[in-house]
C-alpha cells in the first residue's frame, strides 16, 4: 500500500522510493518473524535537542506480541507524505507503552 501512497519522484530518509519500500518491507518482515500479526500505532513527536525535527509529529509502531518498535516521523504537506524518517528520541503521551527492541530501516 505504501507504493501507492508515496511519490516515486521523492526521496525518503535519503532513499529513493524503491529502496525505502524494500527497507520497510524488511522491517515489517522482522516484526512478522517475532510473532507480531499487527502493529499498534501511537502518535507522538521528536524530543531531540540536536535534531532539526524537534517537535515534529510521527508515530511509534509497536508489535502486538514482541513489543519491538519503530519510531517514524512523517512530513506531510498538502495532504501528501513528503518524507519519512526514523527518530532517535521519540515520545508519546501514552507512558504505558512497553518497547523492547528497536527495528531500524537504516542501520
Amino acid at each position: 500500500m505504501l507504493k501507492q501512497i508515496l511519490d516515486k519522484e521523492l526521496t525518503y530518509q535519503n532513499f529513493d522510493h524503491k529502496i525505502l519500500i524494500t527497507k520497510l518491507s524488511d522491517a515489517f518482515d522482522s516484526f512478522l518473524d517475532t510473532g507480531d500479526s499487527y502493529l499498534n500505532r501511537f502518535e507522538g513527536n521528536c524530543n531531540s535537542g540536536i535534531c532539526t525535527n524537534k517537535h515534529c509529529k510521527g508515530f511509534a509502531f509497536v508489535g502486538n506480541k514482541s513489543n519491538n518498535y519503530m519510531d517514524l516521523i512523517l512530513e506531510i504537506k498538502d495532504d501528501k507524505v513528503t518524507d519519512i524518517y526514523e527518530c532517535n528520541d521519540f515520545s508519546t503521551d501514552n507512558f504505558s507503552i512497553q518497547k523492547n527492541n528497536k527495528v531500524l530501516i537504516y542501520e
